[in-house]
């Protein structure tokens, strides 16, 4: 199983996050809004676990955004059963 932990605990702008993830995740260049990285992660074919900060939905961090982002990898892995996320 393929195990990426997710670096973005100090991220505070969404761009910064996107490049990253875009990075990280390997996705497609025009995956740029939280809904593209949802239908990505709910295509993955292999078994998989991110592992993501809980700190990134903090205000002095990426704030609401964050707590969306970790909404969508959550539900993401209920729909797939080849994801696991975990949030430390």
């Amino acid at each position: 199983m393929k195990k990426i932990i997710l670096e973005i605990a100090d991220f505070t702008l969404p761009e910064q996050l996107h490049l990253y993830l875009q990075d990280a995740l390997s996705l497609p260049g025009d995956c740029e809004t939280l809904d593209e990285v949802y239908d990505f992660l709910t295509d993955i074919d292999e078994p998989m676990t991110i592992v993501l900060p809980q700190e990134v939905a903090d205000d002095e961090h990426l704030g609401e955004y964050g707590e969306r982002l970790l909404t969508v990898f959550d539900e993401a892995a209920a729909e797939n059963s080849n994801l696991k996320v975990e949030v430390f």
